[in-house]
């Protein structure tokens, strides 16, 4: 099977999140290009199918453009030795799938002049 690049788009709600506060959850809508290989789409627990040798490439988007925010760092919490990750740009965050295994993870991101850092949970699952 040849290798693939899974696109995960992350729409995240800065300004009902900045409302209700650190605790993200609901205010993060993740899409990816896996279609019906995905479960959750459009939700903030996607779980993400993938095979060894893949890479996951996440984007994070502002749902309201005028609020930037930005990926401030990746913590693997589960399935661990399974993923390589580096952050592409404050935007854009990678991981090459190097074993199988269930991954939980969660990013911290930041919305542009606020002190909080704010976080959610998805999961990915990497085939042999």
């Amino acid at each position: 099977m040849s290798q693939q690049n899974v696109n995960v788009i992350c729409v995240f709600d800065t300004e009902t999140t900045q409302e209700n506060g650190p605790g993200v959850g609901a205010t993060v809508y993740m899409i990816s290009d896996q279609g019906p290989g995905a479960a959750g789409q459009g939700t903030n627990e996607l779980t993400v199918t993938v095979n060894v040798g893949d890479t996951i490439t996440w984007t994070l988007v502002p749902l309201i453009s005028f609020m930037s925010v930005s990926f401030t760092s990746f913590v693997q919490t589960s399935g661990s030795g399974v993923l390589s990750t580096r952050q592409i740009s404050s935007t854009q965050w990678q991981a090459n799938c190097l074993g199988k295994g269930q991954v939980t993870y969660h990013f911290n991101l930041q919305i542009a002049n606020d002190t909080n850092t704010y976080s959610w949970d998805p999961f990915i699952t990497i085939n042999p």
